[in-house]
């Protein structure tokens, strides 16, 4: 893996051998999730993930089109939504990493004029976005309050959500708003309350704030995770 991210790295510029590059990442996908996707595929192989996300990363960076038009991304995705609790530092970055570029790339490749196909680029990574982010946010979110990750990989959570809300502003507090509702405010039984309504909306209102910044975000998540505890 690390030889093909060399590969990209050279030639991923190169549109005579795009074709090429993003036929061996389809390959790659597909035998790296044969391994991944067993049970508990992630947890057991957290290197292999580290690795597969950051060349994905690199991937999108390179051949921005070509890899969104390919038939990979959502089923990248959706590993990323299911193995939001993952407790590896370096693979969870790596994983967040991949959508945090998914989500720049709805605004950034506008303003570059050299970019070919940047109108359709920026139309894809959006469609993306819409349609995993609300997931994305509510999964990230779930795994600090109540599946408790290290605190190392909250500021990884806290840059995405705040890319999230740089990049998508229009739809980041309807996203926001049906996580935090489908996110539990009382125990399983149901009759004690953990969080209440008022508490609930002051964080709902701190991260929606036009100047909130990641570690802010960090800060409000740690807060609001500790009424959990």
């Amino acid at each position: 893996m690390y030889l093909i991210s060399v590969f990209v790295d050279e030639y991923g510029n190169d549109r005579d051998l795009k074709g090429a590059i993003i036929s061996m990442s389809e390959h790659l996908t597909q035998k790296t999730f044969s391994i991944l996707t067993n049970p508990n595929g992630f947890q057991q192989n957290p290197d292999l993930v580290d690795d597969f996300y950051r060349l994905s990363s690199r991937l999108l960076q390179r051949c921005s089109y070509e890899y969104l038009q390919s038939s990979q991304i959502d089923r990248i995705i959706e590993q990323i939504v299911s193995n939001c609790n993952l407790e590896h530092r370096d693979a969870s970055a790596s994983m967040i990493a991949f959508v945090q570029t998914l989500a720049k790339l709805t605004t950034n490749s506008k303003n570059d004029p050299q970019l070919q196909s940047a109108a359709e680029i920026q139309q894809l990574a959006r469609n993306f976005c819409e349609t995993y982010s609300p997931n994305l946010l509510t999964g990230l979110i779930r795994a600090i309050l109540i599946d408790r990750v290290p605190s190392a990989i909250r500021l990884s959570i806290s840059e995405f959500i705040a890319d999230v809300k740089s990049f998508m502003p229009e739809k980041f507090s309807q996203w926001l708003s049906q996580s935090l509702n489908e996110i539990p405010r009382t125990t399983k039984n149901g009759l004690v309350e953990i969080v209440t309504q008022q508490q609930q909306q002051q964080f709902y209102q701190i991260l929606t704030q036009n100047d909130t910044q990641p570690s802010t975000i960090e800060d409000e998540l740690e807060r609001y995770a500790r009424l959990y505890r």
